[in-house]
C-alpha cells in the first residue's frame, strides 16, 4: 500500500513536517507525509506481533511438526498456541499474508484449536497464492512454508521435487528450519531416496544453526548410538543442554533425568555439573518450574554448589507454586523435618496433600505415614491406609511390604 504513494524528494519536502503550513500545497505534503507514516508504523506493529506469534508457534509445535499425541502440550503451552491462533487470526482479517500459513495449520487440528476442514483449505489456498506470489522476496519463511504446502498438496497437487527445492532454498539461504527440512526429506526418502548420511549432514548444519529440534535428534543418537553415530553420553548431553537452552520441552527432561542423583536413567557426566548448575539457575530465574525443581536439589545435596537448605526450600517452592509435583513432596520434606524452613508438620501435609493427589507416590508415602502416626493432622489409620494403597498400586515397594504386613490386598483395593 505504501508503494502506491506519490514519492515525495527534495530537501524541502522532507521538512515539509511542521504543521503550521499555509499553503494548500504544504498542508497536503505533510497530510501525504504523516500518511506514510502511520503506515509504516501500522506495518512495523504488524511485522512485530506476527513474529513473537510466529516463534511461539514454531517453538512449541517443532515448526508445525507436533500434532499434541504422546508428550501432549502443558496449559500453559495450550495458552501461548491460544494467544498466538488469536493473533494470526486477527492478522488473517486484515489481510497480512505471512499470517496464512500457520493459521491454516491450526485449523487442521491437534494443535489446540477444534479442526475445521472448510477454514483450513479456504486459508491454505491464501496461504499458497500468497506464498507464490511472493517467492522472490528473500525471505526464507515463504521458501519453507511454499515447501510444505508442496509436501502436503492440500490445494495443489503434491509435488516432493518442488517441496525439497523450497526447502533447500531456504537451506542455502542460511535457515535453520530449512535445513531441519531437508534432513528429513533425505532420512525418511520423502520423493528421494532414503540417504541416512546424506540427512544427519543436514541435521548437523540445522543443529549449529540454532535448531532445537535437530539438536534434540542428535542428543537422541548420541545417547542410544545408532548406524552412523556411535553412543557418546557427553555429546548426548551437550546437544540436550544445547536445545534444553531453546526451550525444548523433552530435553528439559533429559537434562534434569541426566542431571539428578534421583533419576534412574543418569547419564554419568558428571563433569558437566558446573554448566548443568548454570542452566539451571538460567532457566530457573526465567520461572521454569522443571530447572527450580532441580536447582533446589542441587543446593539440597550439595551437587555442584555449596550445600544450602535455605536455598533449596527457596527453588523448592518457586516450582511448587507453580503446581511441579516433585517440588512440592520436596518441600514439604524440609517442612517436616525442619530443614532451611521453620519445621512446621501443619506445612509439611499441606505440600504432601498437594504432590500426592497429583500422584507424586513419595508424597503419597509420606502423607500415608503422617496420617498413620498423626502428625501434624489427626491420627486416622483409614486416609493412612488409603494413601498407603496409592503408593502401593504405583509400584513402591515400601507401602506394598506396610499393606502386606497388615493383611491388605492392595492389588484389588
Amino acid at each position: 500500500m505504501a508503494d502506491q504513494l506519490p514519492i515525495i524528494s527534495g530537501t524541502r519536502a522532507v521538512n515539509a513536517t511542521a504543521t503550521a503550513s499555509t499553503s494548500l500545497l504544504g498542508r497536503g505534503l505533510v497530510a501525504i507525509l504523516n500518511q506514510k507514516t502511520e503506515i509504516a508504523v501500522a506495518i512495523a506493529d504488524q511485522e512485530k506481533r506476527y513474529r513473537q506469534a510466529r516463534d511461539v508457534y514454531n517453538r512449541i509445535t517443532s515448526d508445525g511438526n507436533q500434532d499434541c499425541t504422546g508428550n501432549c502440550w502443558t496449559d500453559e503451552e495450550l495458552a501461548e498456541l491460544s494467544d498466538a491462533f488469536e493473533t494470526f487470526q486477527r492478522l488473517a482479517n486484515t489481510g497480512y499474508g505471512k499470517a496464512y500459513f500457520p493459521l491454516s495449520q491450526f485449523y487442521r487440528g491437534g494443535q489446540s484449536i477444534p479442526g475445521n476442514n472448510v477454514l483450513a483449505q479456504r486459508y491454505v489456498y491464501f496461504a499458497f497464492n500468497w506464498c507464490f506470489d511472493n517467492q522472490l522476496q528473500n525471505d526464507s519463511e515463504i521458501w519453507n512454508d511454499l515447501g510444505t504446502l508442496y509436501r502436503l498438496g492440500d490445494v495443489v497437487e503434491t509435488d516432493y521435487t518442488l517441496a525439497l527445492y523450497w526447502y533447500q532454498q531456504a537451506a542455502d539461504a542460511g535457515d535453520a528450519t530449512g535445513m531441519f527440512n531437508v534432513s528429513g526429506i533425505y532420512e525418511f526418502g520423502i520423493g528421494v531416496e532414503e540417504d541416512y548420511e546424506e540427512a544427519l549432514d543436514w541435521q548437523f548444519a540445522a543443529a549449529k544453526a540454532g535448531h532445537i529440534a535437530a539438536q534434540y535428534g542428535l542428543g537422541c543418537q548420541y545417547e542410544h548410538g545408532g548406524e552412523l553415530l556411535g553412543q557418546d553420553y557427553e555429546l548426548a548431553f551437550y546437544w540436550y543442554l544445547q536445545a534444553a537452552d531453546g526451550g525444548h520441552k523433552s530435553a528439559v527432561c533429559r537434562v534434569a533425568e541426566s542431571s539428578s542423583t534421583r533419576s534412574g536413567a543418569r547419564l554419568h557426566l558428571d563433569w558437566f555439573v558446573e554448566q548443568t548448575v548454570t542452566w539451571y539457575r538460567n532457566a530457573a530465574e526465567k520461572g521454569h518450574a522443571v530447572a527450580q525443581t532441580n536447582l533446589g536439589w542441587m543446593y539440597e545435596i550439595g551437587n555442584g554448589v555449596e550445600q544450602d537448605d535455605e536455598q533449596a526450600a527457596f527453588w523448592y517452592r518457586k516450582a511448587a507454586e507453580q503446581g511441579d509435583a516433585e517440588a512440592q513432596c520436596s518441600l514439604g520434606a524440609l517442612y517436616e523435618d525442619g530443614r532451611g524452613v521453620e519445621q512446621n508438620a501443619e506445612k509439611a501435609i499441606f505440600w504432601y496433600s498437594k504432590a500426592a493427589e497429583q500422584g507424586e507416590v513419595y508424597a503419597q508415602c509420606n502423607l500415608a505415614r503422617m496420617f498413620e502416626l498423626g502428625r501434624g493432622v489427626d491420627q486416622n489409620d483409614e486416609l493412612s491406609v488409603l494413601w498407603y494403597i496409592k503408593a502401593a498400586q504405583q509400584g513402591h515397594e515400601g507401602a506394598q511390604e506396610y499393606l502386606r504386613k497388615h493383611g491388605i490386598n492392595w492389588k484389588n483395593a
